[in-house]
């Protein structure tokens, strides 16, 4: 009895680990980065992060150095934002089926940017210098659901296995949040003139955590000798990401009387996510004899666990080059009005997945990796902002609003699997701050608005595949606040 037990176990396991794969939805990781490795700052953010022109305070060494130029003393910064995620959603996988619903909640907070710079000349010209930690983007997403339908299973009777079918439901629910950050160390200068230039190198690391939990519930499951009973499937999945990457920030900004320019370009580099999945699989047989325990609950007959790790997994991503144009006005004294225009050409990119790596003692390691069309979309960003100084006896005090439009790779898509129209995520800034001579206190909140179509595949009922279609509405809330010393 104990080797058909065992044997059982080993079949619903068997059996069971396809559903699980089957109903994790895409979890790629290419689906769900925008790419945007834009600049730190609450006055950056408030003004709608329309900056390559502006640049001007500590924070520029994330946007454009060439604007770090001005600065005439040594200043340190930071800032420490949150994210306050919310959306709703939905999927249809099967008529009467209610899966996939997006639920947003909690709140992710971290220092976004720390940075240090300081004047110095080099055989008399006349540098500015700086080194600091930026967080480029912060992902978050949740999703999950219900889903029930009959699943094909196989039944040991014997020496034989024969096919049957019993009810499933599925329990799903998937989360990601993390991204990557930047070391920027770099300098601005007078190129000729009015104008000047700046470079950075950009060394970038952090890490993303996706942990999607699967239960499995499958009502009067068929065991030998005709006996029917109930199988509980549990599955939990922490798939870790850790990145590594660099590139170069080249810009140049022209400083005029009422007018300012920036310009930018970011070197194409590869992202690399080296990645770690740890996979618990617990699987629980209750009541083939429809006996109960001394709490009149099914008794456990038949309890298997199962835990796979997989380790030195590599995914790599072509970011494609950034140009950016920024322009900034200034009507009067008090006010500052701002627009930013970027181009990353993402289309044709593509992202690796290492399939085998060959280990050779004496020499290199060789890798082999097959390639992936993501189908991304080219994107065109546009950044607007303004800003109004006002004066008190107690201080000065920035009032700063913004908008911008940032389409994403990723597109939507079809009811047929293909790619639409890019995906745009829509933000609304406000902010403000107070500022003394040698302390600036800034503050900025941002909403931000995301639909996206979505399309999958599951195999729910048996042995057919149902493609998963929906829409998830990501309602953003972004809040920053930074702390600005001059020495």
């Amino acid at each position: 009895m104990k080797l058909a037990r065992l044997a059982l176990a080993m079949l619903i396991l068997l059996g069971a680990a396809p559903l699980y794969a089957q109903t994790a939805l895409s979890g790629s990781l290419y689906e769900d980065y925008d790419f945007n490795f834009l600049g730190g700052g609450a006055r950056a953010a408030g003004m709608g992060k329309a900056y390559l022109a502006v640049s001007d305070d500590i924070y520029g060494i994330s946007w454009n150095p060439a604007g770090i130029y001005l600065l005439e003393k040594p200043v340190m910064g930071m800032a420490y934002g949150s994210l306050v995620p919310r959306g709703v959603g939905n999927s249809l996988v099967l008529p009467g089926s209610q899966f996939a619903g997006v639920d947003h909640s909690g709140t992710l907070g971290a220092i976004s940017s720390l940075t240090f710079a300081a004047p110095l000349r080099v055989k008399g010209h006349q540098f500015v210098g700086s080194a600091g930690y930026t967080r480029s983007f912060v992902q978050y997403s949740k999703f999950g659901g219900t889903h029930q339908g009959y699943q094909s299973v196989w039944v040991l009777e014997g020496f034989n296995l024969r096919e049957d079918s019993s009810l499933a439901t599925y329990d799903f629910e998937s989360q990601l949040k993390g991204g990557p950050y930047a070391l920027n160390i770099g300098f601005g200068t007078r190129f000729y003139s009015n104008i000047s230039f700046g470079a950075t190198v950009n060394i970038y690391a952090g890490s993303t955590v996706r942990e999607q939990n699967v239960n499995v519930f499958m009502d009067d499951y068929p065991h030998a000798l005709g006996q029917r009973g109930h199988v509980l499937f549990e599955s939990a999945q922490k798939d870790t990401a850790k990145f590594s990457g660099v590139n170069f920030t080249l810009g140049f900004k022209y400083h005029g009387e009422k007018w300012d320019a920036g310009l930018l370009v970011q070197t194409p580099f590869t992202l690399v996510a080296n990645r770690e999945f740890e996979i618990v699989n617990i699987t629980r047989a209750r009541g083939w004899d429809s006996t109960y325990n001394q709490f009149g609950e099914y008794r456990v007959v038949t309890e298997a666990t199962d835990t796979v790790y997989v380790i030195d997994q590599k995914t790599k991503y072509e970011i494609p080059i950034r140009l950016g144009l920024g322009l900034a006005f200034k009507p009067s004294e008090k006010w500052l009005l701002a627009a930013d225009f970027d181009y990353q050409p993402f289309s044709g990119q593509k992202v690796l997945n290492r399939d085998r790596l060959v280990i050779d003692p004496g020499g290199n390691n060789e890798e082999f990796f097959s390639e992936i069309d993501p189908e991304w979309n080219s994107v065109f960003r546009i950044r607007t902002g303004a800003e109004y100084l006002m004066e008190s006896r107690f201080a000065k005090i920035p009032l700063r609003f913004g908008f911008g439009y940032n389409p994403m790779p990723a597109p939507s898509m079809d009811d047929d699997g293909e790619g639409t129209s890019s995906t745009v995520d829509l933000s609304f800034s406000l902010g403000a701050g107070l500022h003394w001579e040698q302390i600036y206190l800034d503050w900025a909140y941002t909403y931000s608005v995301m639909d996206r179509d979505i399309y999958t595949f599951g195999e729910f009922e048996n042995g057919n595949i149902y493609p998963m279609t929906g829409t998830i509405e990501n309602r953003h809330h972004h809040i920053q606040f930074a702390f600005t010393g001059y020495f």
